[in-house]
């Protein structure tokens, strides 16, 4: 047989291999599990530009809001004031707080009582921080004593209270914070003032605006 003659079979033996190998490869994507073969065809996700992170922010106690509880003791007037506060921490040191709540003994019982003050909280990240500050305090009644009969002598008139403080707050966990301050100052109508507060506080962390990675 010549090679003109040879010609024709050897196309067709290749047209045969081809259509065999299109239906062996047809059969192996038929066979995989359903997605697989999606799978295989997906762009791989872009890699981060050299030197940022994906990570999310940092979280710090630098920054954070905090709520209190307290509970107090006016030897003078015999008043037990029991108040919630929140506040902002800036910087590790600085507080700005507003506290509320009412008197639940003494000579103001039943009263409401509203205060906001500031204190530098020192020794940051350690666990026996001393707190130095200042507040302003106010009442919608001026009660000088009881009575007789055992009712506080109160007026309409509004009381306010102007005091400087210092105590100590233990932190054994950044978010947690053990406290007790000792006011002492003056009211509106030139009474001395003193109180004494125990409390303890819960801050929550703010985000970093930026991360950076080193």
């Amino acid at each position: 047989m010549n090679a003109r003659q040879r010609a024709p079979q050897t196309l067709l033996r290749r047209g045969i291999r081809r259509i065999a190998g299109l239906c062996a490869g047809g059969y192996l994507l038929l066979s995989l599990p359903p997605g697989a073969a999606a799978a295989g065809l997906e762009t791989p996700a872009a890699a981060p530009p050299a030197g940022e992170s994906t990570a999310a922010p940092p979280r710090t106690f630098r920054d954070a809001v905090f709520v209190e509880a307290f509970v107090g003791f006016s030897p003078i007037f015999n008043d037990v004031p029991l108040m919630l506060s929140i506040g902002v921490r800036i910087a590790d040191i600085h507080e700005v707080w507003a506290r509320a709540g009412f008197f639940a003994n003494g000579w103001d019982v039943g009263y409401a009582i509203a205060a906001v003050g500031y204190r530098a909280a020192l020794r940051p990240h350690r666990l026996v921080r001393p707190l130095v500050g200042f507040l302003i305090a106010g009442e919608p009644a001026t009660c000088t004593g009881i009575s007789p009969t055992g009712h506080p002598m109160c007026s309409s008139e509004p009381l306010f209270y102007f005091a400087a403080n210092g105590g100590l707050r233990l932190e054994p966990r950044p978010w947690l914070g053990i406290l007790s301050t000792l006011s002492i100052g003056v009211d509106s109508i030139g009474f001395p003032f003193g109180l004494i507060d125990f409390g303890v506080s819960f801050a929550l962390p703010q985000t970093e605006p930026h991360s950076r990675s080193h």
